[in-house]
């Protein structure tokens, strides 16, 4: 009969154990860092495009003369059904 494996044995050339723990604890800690990273610049750049403020500075000419055209073409239609011409 066969005697079963010492777990104590240890295979030449082997990693140990404790080094692939500290190994996965510090990838952990990096993969962690850097989701912490793109979140904070992602909502960043969320914030920063979505602002009101700044949105309404930039594109307020622009937003002006399209509700003015839909304001003249709104006007000219409802004008029309009204006189029925």
């Amino acid at each position: 009969m066969s005697t079963p494996a010492n777990p104590t044995t240890t295979v030449p050339g082997a990693v140990p154990i404790e080094y692939l723990e500290e190994l996965a604890a510090d990838q952990r800690r990096t993969i962690h860092n850097t989701v912490s990273r793109v979140r904070y610049a992602a909502k960043e750049n969320i914030r920063e495009r979505l602002d009101l403020n700044t949105n309404l500075r930039r594109y307020f000419w622009p937003a002006a003369g399209v509700a003015a055209l839909v304001g003249l073409i709104t006007g000219y239609s409802l004008t029309g059904i009204v006189t029925d011409r």
